[in-house]
């Protein structure tokens, strides 16, 4: 089984993100990949992780990979899409891992 199938979260009205999530110990480790990527950028950092025993999210970006698109882009929406998955999956004080675009993210 591929551990970055994921499943679609919906985060708010008519958005909907494809989310891979792992629990694990503590503190999670969140993926972000960057403009024009998606979740499996960033496959061999989420493998190690879940390896690891650590917790670990990984997720397309809005308008990206399988997630569903926005009619418009912000580093805003975006943040708060992250937001609302980790309230979604209780995740406090996670550690970010960004790469590119989702450098402004966190």
């Amino acid at each position: 089984m591929d551990l970055l199938t994921g499943e679609p979260v919906r985060v708010r009205p008519g958005v909907q993100l494809q989310v891979c999530y792992q629990a694990g110990g503590q503190p999670t480790m969140v993926f972000l990949h960057g403009g024009l990527g998606n979740r499996f950028n960033l496959r061999s950092q989420y493998e190690f992780a879940v390896a690891q025993g650590w917790g670990a999210i990984a997720y397309d970006l809005a308008g990206h990979g399988q997630s569903s698109p926005y009619p418009r882009y912000s580093i805003g929406r975006h943040c708060r899409d992250l937001t609302r998955l980790l309230r979604h999956f209780h995740i406090q004080k996670p550690i970010l891992f960004a790469h590119s675009y989702g450098g402004p993210l966190p």
